[in-house]
């Protein structure tokens, strides 16, 4: 979980952003321009409080696209860009129930869909992780979109740290 959260409210020439912590409490809250310069103080100011930060975009298109730009151009993760993370639908008494959200990035969606779907036949790990969700009860679908969430993780490790993937077999413990 990371140390602060960072959810910026997209506006057409204003944006509202407020900062929190792990236990909710209010860092930083403000109203920023929609321009290269605010953003990146912005982006700044929640790094020197932290450098583990994750970012909640509630727009992932139009006014949105230049802080997105900047944020993934300076190595920052984002919650549900990718419509790949179930959202909560609970009510009253009732919870546990995960919906897909509503706004989200569909071709990221489908390109992560369609890569896990053809790494199946050509990556043990993917085979492997694969089986082991369908043997823990999901179904074809969910344990896909696993994958798919799997991947990107993946992925985003890999841009953050600026390496190449390596596929290395798993290390077990000596008996």
């Amino acid at each position: 979980m990371p140390e602060i959260w960072a959810a910026v409210d997209i506006g057409k020439t204003h944006h509202h952003a407020m900062v929190i912590n792990r236990d909710g409490e209010r860092l930083r809250s403000r109203r920023v321009l929609n321009d290269e310069s605010e953003l990146l103080e912005l982006i700044g100011d929640a790094l020197a409080i932290s450098t583990d930060v994750l970012w909640a975009v509630d727009l992932n298109h139009g006014a949105a696209a230049l802080l997105i730009g900047l944020l993934l151009s300076h190595g920052q993760p984002m919650a549900g860009f990718a419509g790949l993370a179930p959202q909560p639908r609970d009510c009253g008494r009732v919870s546990g129930n995960l919906r897909r959200p509503r706004r989200y990035h569909r071709g990221l969606l489908r390109a992560m869909y369609l890569s896990a779907m053809a790494s199946l036949p050509a990556c043990p790990a993917s085979k492997a992780y694969y089986r082991r969700k369908r043997n823990e009860g999901k179904g074809h679908k969910q344990a896909l979109l696993a994958l798919a969430r799997r991947r990107l993780n993946v992925l985003w490790a890999m841009i953050r740290d600026g390496s190449c993937y390596h596929a290395s077999p798993p290390v077990t413990a000596a008996a």
